[in-house]
């Protein structure tokens, strides 16, 4: 079912599409708007948001909502969510894969985004007759999204509150510049252990096929491995739905985004893994390395971001959370937040 109204003289209609089929039906118009968006992510992609609803479609009593905000017919905003209960109240969340993962809309930058924004979340107050929250989870403070809930005046608590790190390639003349920047002690130690991998025969890729998908699982069971032995906890690893979320996004070939399944590996055997997705000139690292005695996870991730300066990209996100390993490569810094926003 789709539900849609005019908003008034300034050409903005609101369209609300209420099942996966009539979604998949606009997938061309999802991903022309993906194309002319701003700050677009791989988790906003039309097939990354289909494989997280076959994740979430059979979870009672999920359903689907997609906010479509058009101008004179053309898709301006969007967003994906999933109205659910909470406490025994309906609750919308953005629809996501349940990994840690930016949630945010899909914009085109214009005059009228700001109004837009608003709109879409006008069109969830009348969604449900019942009082509703919304609960976000990593919404970044670039999003339109958070100034249209403030305007609003909606009654919100902020639960948490994460820096968002980045490193501003285009800041930097190459990789060599950028290196410059660090300290001495860990400059020092990035070439010490590139020459130590080189003599004990450390291997860098960006592993393919069968390859990426080893990579894959290792990359998961070693962060379960890191979970036992800390004794934390961390739902969405432990159901391995995200292990297949993950192949499935990787292995398709349509609206997927380029994929770095990098390693390094000695003698066939994977010693540090990561995945980073980049859309258009931006890079996502999506899972932490796991470090060793020698700390080969830190030395990947710089060796990536030298493959990021080479791609000529220009920006490297480190993903949420400002942990000690990530300040000492001298990111600059957003924030994004968990929230729970009371919609009536």
């Amino acid at each position: 079912m789709t539900s849609s109204r005019p908003t008034g003289a300034d050409g903005l209609t609101v369209a609300v599409l209420r099942s996966f089929n009539a979604f998949t039906a606009i997938e061309p118009e999802w991903q022309e708007l993906f194309a002319a968006a701003a700050y677009p992510t791989p988790f906003l992609r039309h097939r990354w948001l289909r494989l997280s609803w076959e994740l979430r479609s059979g979870r009672f009593p999920n359903r689907l909502r997609v906010v479509l905000i058009r101008r004179h017919g053309v898709l301006m905003m969007a967003g994906a969510f999933v109205l659910g209960m909470r406490r025994l109240k309906p609750q919308f969340e953005f629809l996501a894969s349940g990994t840690p993962q930016y949630h945010d809309l899909l914009w085109r930058p214009c005059d009228s985004t700001g109004r837009q924004a608003e709109l879409l979340l006008e069109a969830l107050l009348i969604e449900t007759t019942l009082q509703a929250k919304f609960a976000t989870r990593y919404l970044r403070d670039i999003s339109p999204l958070r100034t249209a809930m403030r305007s609003a005046g909606l009654e919100q608590r902020v639960q948490h509150e994460w820096p968002s790190p980045y490193i501003a390639l285009d800041a930097h003349a190459d990789f060599a510049g950028y290196l410059g920047t660090l300290s001495a002690n860990l400059r020092n130690d990035h070439l010490r252990r590139l020459r130590r991998f080189a003599d004990t025969g450390v291997d860098y890729a960006i592993e393919t096929g069968a390859s990426a998908r080893e990579v894959v699982r290792w990359c998961f069971d070693s962060k379960r491995d890191w979970l036992d032995r800390t004794g934390q906890e961390a739902e969405w690893l432990r159901t391995g739905h995200v292990d297949r979320f993950f192949q499935a996004f990787i292995a398709g070939d349509d609206d997927g985004a380029e994929t770095w399944v990098a390693s390094l590996r000695r003698e066939g055997r994977i010693l540090a893994a990561s995945l980073v997705f980049i859309e258009r000139d931006g890079a996502f690292y999506s899972h932490d390395p796991a470090f060793a005695s020698f700390s080969p996870g830190r030395t990947l991730t710089l060796l990536l971001i030298q493959s990021a300066f080479a791609h000529g990209l220009r920006e490297f996100d480190l993903g949420v959370g400002a942990l000690q390993w990530k300040q000492r490569l001298r990111p600059e810094m957003r924030t994004s937040t968990i929230e729970s926003i009371r919609l009536k």
